[in-house]
């Protein structure tokens, strides 16, 4: 409506006024229309324009916008949502679902910014390890940023002039300081400069993670946070013959060699280098650093040897059950104290919140202790808040439910949560779990009547019914 309009271009007018910018964001994406299609008023503007449907009607509110914007000499861009109805005359628009949106603008003549959110989206994880600040579980590592694709080979060599460039956005709902933003945008900004300022036929992803010890070292100087998590060692443990612990040891990127001690001196470049698991005692703590052409490369990483650690598995070591909203999320709780340390991060699926625990070992009868938290769903996701699954519980606080071969397999345990459903914070059940031959795949999940909050677990340990684990 034209009041619509009247408020749009006062807020226009005082953005060209404050910021000379050629280029005026619009935004325009993410306009869900079940309230569109609901809306009486909505669709007798869709009759009386004569458009096709509630696209026509963004099409046409975009145009108008644009209008606007052009009449000030400025030009308008937006997300690739605003392709949808017909796009504005002169618009250019930011592909952000992949690259079909900018193939389809510089088909017809209209520039386009690359922004895919599969590869240029610097809120998604950097690798698979629990250490990286909380995100979207998706990973964007170094590699896929240097190894994107700017030119669309489904553009000709003219319609390729309408490629403006590259854009990695940065989303901060889960960057909660200055400091993770930063170590979330990079060392990822330098590769994307170099693949956006580079030649295709230049580029050379060994010649630039040979550059990464010295370049680590200028962002260092600079005082600029940056994600080392990926080069550095990783360690995955496990139980082993004659109550020994199997170490593995592997960085996100495979970058360089990884080198180790077990004498608790600092690995160096002349260190042992690790080339298969190791077979450790409990009581033995290997450290580990990785070393590319002999310059180390991010930290040294301890890791205590125990049998209690190499039977436990975080929610991030845990595979989530589908693809839905993949969230590494950082625990609302109020911290305990100055000395609390950091807060827990969970990794679950908001839309289907299991977890699976792959090929245990029921042989013997198990205890099965899991540590759990929860987190407020303030996520705006429309209808699809309905799909999400929920089962009744059967005691009031809830069970943690335990199904083997499948989230669909039969039910071999539920735990009663009790208290630690009540309250923010982690806490702690426990339970045991048949014996069954062989191994199997154990689905863990919670009953619940609402979303809000969803628990989630921390991580979760199995030992022998009897023992405690604690070596």
């Amino acid at each position: 409506t034209e009041p619509t309009f009247t408020f749009l271009n006062d807020v226009l007018d005082e953005v060209m006024d404050l910021f000379p910018s050629p280029y005026v964001h619009v935004g325009g994406d993410e306009a869900v229309k079940d309230q569109w299609k609901a809306s009486p008023e909505v669709q007798a503007q869709i009759q009386a324009l004569g458009v096709k449907d509630e696209h026509g009607l963004q099409s046409w509110f975009i145009q108008r916008a644009e209008k606007h914007i052009n009449g000030r000499g400025r030009r308008m861009i937006g997300w690739d949502e605003i392709l949808e109805g017909g796009l504005a005359p002169n618009a250019t628009v930011m592909s952000w679902r992949g690259v079909e949106g900018a193939v389809a603008a510089a088909s017809q003549g209209h520039d386009a910014v690359l922004a895919p959110d599969s590869t240029l989206y610097l809120d998604r994880r950097q690798s698979a390890s629990a250490d990286e600040p909380p995100g979207r579980i998706k990973i964007t590592s170094l590699k896929d940023i240097y190894d994107f694709d700017a030119a669309p080979a489904a553009l000709t060599d003219a319609q390729r002039g309408h490629i403006l460039g590259l854009e990695a956005t940065a989303f901060t709902e889960h960057m909660r300081t200055d400091e993770r933003l930063e170590a979330m945008s990079f060392p990822r900004l330098v590769a994307l400069a170099e693949n956006g300022w580079t030649p295709r036929d230049r580029h050379d992803w060994a010649d630039f993670a040979g550059r990464l010890p010295a370049e680590t070292a200028r962002l260092d100087a600079l005082g600029v946070a940056h994600d080392t998590v990926p080069y550095e060692p990783q360690a995955t443990l496990r139980p082993a013959a004659d109550g020994k612990v199997s170490v593995a040891l592997a960085s996100g990127l495979g970058l360089g060699e990884v080198r180790y001690s077990t004498d608790g001196k600092a690995p160096t470049a002349t260190s042992t280098a690790y080339d298969a698991p190791l077979a450790l005692m409990p009581g033995q703590t290997i450290r580990a650093r990785t070393f590319l052409d002999g310059q180390a490369l991010g930290r040294v990483r301890d890791y205590p040897i125990s049998l209690l650690a190499a039977q436990t598995r975080t929610s991030h070591q845990l595979e989530l059950c589908g693809d839905g909203i993949n969230l590494s999320l950082e625990d609302d709780a109020p911290a305990s104290g100055s000395g609390a340390g950091p807060r827990a991060v969970f990794a679950v699926n908001l839309m289907n919140a299991c977890w699976v625990w792959k090929g245990a070992n029921l042989s013997k009868a198990v205890k099965l202790s899991a540590r759990i938290g929860q987190v407020p769903f303030n996520f705006q996701i429309g209808a699809d808040r309905g799909k999400i699954p929920l089962r009744d519980p059967s005691t009031p606080d809830g069970e943690l439910e335990v199904r083997i071969d499948g989230c669909a397999g039969e039910r071999i345990a539920a735990i009663p949560l009790g208290a630690a459903a009540r309250g923010p914070g982690l806490a702690t059940v426990s339970g045991a779990l048949p014996r069954r031959d062989g191994v199997h795949d154990l689905c863990l999940s919670f009953t619940a009547r609402s979303v809000e909050p969803t628990l989630v677990l921390d991580q979760v340990t199995l030992t022998a019914a009897g023992k405690s684990g604690k070596n």
